[in-house]
Formats: structure tokens, C-alpha cells, sequence
């Protein structure tokens, strides 16, 4: 049996017996979104050769973690969470 455990607004955690637990739909949407842009990769080569992430690929990805924590204050969350309309393009 699973159970929901809502943190204030700040997402939920869907919590499974021993422990386990799945990210909030919401931060699974917004990594999704991330993982598209290539960021993992940008991040890497900034680690590895000291080059900067281009700053679009770097704003982007602060607008989408800026649309996740909006998107979990809404109460209740809008069903169609994952239209573009809620995201940056």
C-alpha cells in the first residue's frame, strides 16, 4: 500500500514500504525537461574543462526549476501539469 505525504506544498513523495520513494510528478516532469536540454552534459564539461555552461542552457534550466516550485504550491495540482503552456520554451 502506498501513502502520500504532502510537505507544505513544496511537492509530494509517494513513500513504499521499506523505505523506498518516487519523486514528486511534478520534479519528474521538470527532469525530464532538464535531461532534454542536455544540461547533464553542459554541467560536465564545465566540471571537466572549466568552460562555462552557455547561459541559455543555464537560464533555462533556472526557469524550469523556478516553474517546478511554482507548479507545487498550486493546490490542487492542475491535471494538465505538463502542457508546455506551464513550462519556458
Amino acid at each position: 500500500m502506498t501513502s502520500e505525504k504532502n510537505d507544505g506544498g513544496m511537492g509530494r513523495i509517494i513513500a513504499f514500504p521499506g523505505g523506498r520513494s518516487l519523486p514528486a510528478p511534478v520534479d519528474a516532469e521538470a527532469a525530464r525537461r532538464v535531461a532534454a536540454l542536455g544540461y547533464e552534459r553542459w554541467a560536465a564539461r564545465a566540471r571537466l574543462t572549466g568552460a562555462p555552461i552557455p547561459p541559455e542552457i543555464r537560464h533555462l534550466k533556472m526557469q524550469i526549476d523556478f516553474a517546478a516550485t511554482m507548479l507545487k504550491q498550486l493546490s490542487p495540482l492542475p491535471e494538465d501539469f505538463r502542457s508546455d503552456g506551464f513550462w519556458p520554451a
